[in-house]
């Protein structure tokens, strides 16, 4: 029950985020801050494109495409990994045995609940990354410096976006079969 429940409901959403903030946040922070100190932001302005909705509306289409389908490879291995810690690894169980208590506590509302955690995190970690990013200056050290700030705000962000879509999705009751 706890590979079926908590690795869908928690674990995913949160490594997932902490991988999206790390390498897609601080890589907006570090492409669009050069950006700001290059000076490419201000010749945008000068040839008419309004730059921030041209950055970021598309960053964050891109990332509302992505998301979905990046999240589901990566349950589904974990899911694999799972399998394999839990039947191969420590052999506390058979597969035929794993496998039918895991799918039986498997439901859509869970992946459902589960994804739109995943995409409430992704956007707030993209508009974080494009803000810092936009708002760089002081040359490379500032670009690093907004870099690191807006890395441990994502932190904060997908913890707290976690415990609110928790509280959210399952409340206080998740209705699960323990001590029933």
């Amino acid at each position: 029950i706890f590979n079926a429940w908590c690795a869908i409901r928690e674990m995913a959403p949160y490594m997932w985020g902490y991988i999206f903030a790390a390498k897609v946040g601080c890589g907006l922070v570090a492409e669009i801050g050069s950006m700001r100190i290059s000076d490419e932001i201000d010749a945008m302005e000068v040839m008419g494109v309004k730059s921030r909705s041209y950055l970021v509306g598309s960053r964050i289409v891109a990332a509302w495409i992505a998301m979905p389908f990046l999240y589901v490879v990566g349950l589904g291995i974990m899911y694999i990994g799972e399998f394999l810690t839990t039947v191969k690894m420590l052999g506390g169980v058979s597969p035929g045995g794993y496998n039918f208590i895991f799918w039986l506590y498997q439901n859509p509302q869970d992946l459902f609940f589960s994804l739109c955690k995943v995409m409430a995190m992704g956007t707030a970690i993209i508009f974080v990354g494009c803000y810092y990013g936009y708002n760089a200056s002081g040359g490379s050290v500032g670009v690093g410096r907004n870099t690191a700030k807006s890395m441990m705000l994502n932190m904060v962000l997908i913890h707290i976006i976690g415990v609110l879509g928790t509280q959210l999705f399952w409340g206080l009751a998740p209705n699960a079969p323990i001590a029933n």
